[in-house]
């Protein structure tokens, strides 16, 4: 029996965010990865959580951080 494993490349690094990862360096199908926004930012567009799907591709879109806005 012969498995392959399907890997993903490193999670993208977005600006004014923080990449929460595991420390293994490796990123295989099904694991999680989790962005904050940085510096008081607050999220205003894409996911926070990102998967590694059956195709070695992250699922989901690149969370875009910005100042929140005064109401």
């Amino acid at each position: 029996f012969y498995n392959l494993v399907k890997k993903c490349s490193w999670p993208p690094l977005l600006s004014n965010s923080i990449l929460l990862a595991g420390t293994s360096g490796e990123f295989v199908y099904g694991d999680v990865v989790h962005y904050e926004c940085s510096n008081g930012l607050v999220p205003i567009a894409g996911d926070t959580m990102r998967m590694c799907n059956a195709s070695a591709q992250w699922e989901g879109h690149d969370l875009v951080c910005s100042h929140g806005l005064l109401l």
